[in-house]
């Protein structure tokens, strides 16, 4: 097959992919403008509502005084004195073998502190009785006055008003109830037409684009798989960007598909491998502000370990109980020796790290990975 049929074969290939490609976007664009279906009205709820009820009168129970309960304690615990008092003197004054003279009188003293003592828990019983009679007398007084007729006429009263708001309300929500129902009917003949538009014009126009696209698409596909079947394009080859290529390339050059195809490969190729260089690139900027890091960070460690070496605040011999100099160059030593490794930058590395046997070495490189020295000298 000569040249000029190539080319006509790639460009009628290229010719139906863009064709369908742009088919393709026009039906996505129209997937993304499908009319939207109009939204049915909601059918409103009658709801009941509740009135705030009007509370009845608050009792108020007359002021109760309860009984004196005083008197008997008091009495007894009174009498029980004037017995301590006044029978030491009748026993002296009384005459002798009457019965007052064979009472001792350490009994007395018991006696009246019996007495004493009686009456205080009298006193403190009647206290509480006459308190749980008072609470009684109030709970009567209270159930007295609810059960009387004025108090009752008032409650009917207030049961009346409540009723008559509660009726009020609901003719209220009635009404408002019926304005929404003949509002949502209303809504409703209006769905309907609108549906309807939507359906006849609409979506109907709608579907229509997305059929005809569809079956063009469908054509054109035919189509171009009859100019694939001719087995001229190779099937690596069968795509838009690919035909776009070899068309340009063979209208305006000399070569035939053939050598069409081989300079498009080498584009590819170069294509690549530019991308793989920008990533390398890229990824070695990257390394290298990473290590100008690694030799500050270095820098840092080394003046640590240096001032390490040098004792830290001048302490070279605290007998106090301080850290002296020899004490942190001890530790210095020990993190040298824990920390000893190769160094991962791979700049300079120690011989017996390596797994040989250098006794001439005079550098030993630290590893960062802990983050605390790197590269101490000496």
């Amino acid at each position: 097959m000569d040249k000029t049929q190539e080319l006509e074969v790639v460009k009628t290939a290229c010719s139906l992919e863009y064709m369908i490609s742009k088919m393709e976007e026009e039906i996505k664009k129209l997937d993304s403008e499908k009319p939207e279906r109009p939204i049915r009205p909601l059918e409103p709820k009658e709801r009941s509502e509740k009135v705030s009820p009007i509370p009845y009168p608050v009792i108020n129970p007359p002021h109760i005084v309860p009984p004196p309960f005083w008197i008997r304690g008091v009495v007894i615990m009174v009498v029980s004195l004037v017995a301590a008092v006044v029978m030491p003197f009748l026993k002296i004054l009384s005459i002798k073998n009457s019965i007052l003279s064979w009472v001792p009188f350490s009994w007395v003293s018991v006696l009246a502190m019996l007495g004493v003592i009686w009456g205080f828990i009298c006193l403190m019983f009647d206290a509480l009785k006459a308190f749980l009679k008072k609470d009684k007398i109030k709970e009567q007084s209270i159930e007295k006055i609810r059960n009387s007729p004025e108090y009752q006429m008032q409650c009917r009263q207030i049961d009346e008003q409540n009723r008559m708001r509660q009726e009020q309300l609901d003719r209220e929500t009635h009404e408002k109830y019926v304005q929404k129902y003949e509002q949502y009917r209303a809504d409703c003949r209006e769905y309907e037409i609108v549906l309807k538009d939507y359906k006849e014009n609409q979506l109907a126009v709608w579907s229509a684009e997305i059929a005809d696209l569809n079956d063009k698409i469908n054509y054109t596909r035919n189509a171009l798989q009859e100019v694939y079947d001719k087995n001229i394009i190779p099937i690596p080859y069968c795509n838009l960007q690919a035909l776009t290529y070899l068309a340009m390339f063979l209208q305006t050059s000399e070569y035939d598909l053939k050598y069409a195809i081989e300079r498009y490969d080498s584009y590819v190729n170069q294509t690549l491998l530019q991308e793989h260089n920008d990533i390398a690139r890229a990824q070695l900027r990257m390394q290298r502000e990473i290590l100008q890091n690694q030799q500050y960070t270095n820098s840092l460690n080394e003046q640590l370990v240096s001032f390490l070496d040098g004792g830290g605040f001048g302490l070279q011999g605290n007998s106090s109980g301080g850290y002296s100099g020899g004490f942190l160059r001890s530790i210095a030593d020990g993190v040298r020796e824990k920390y000893r490794t190769v160094d991962l930058l791979g700049s300079a590395h120690c011989a017996k790290a390596r797994g040989k046997d250098c006794r001439d070495c005079t550098l030993r490189y630290k590893c960062t990975r802990g983050g605390v020295f790197n590269h101490l000298l000496r």
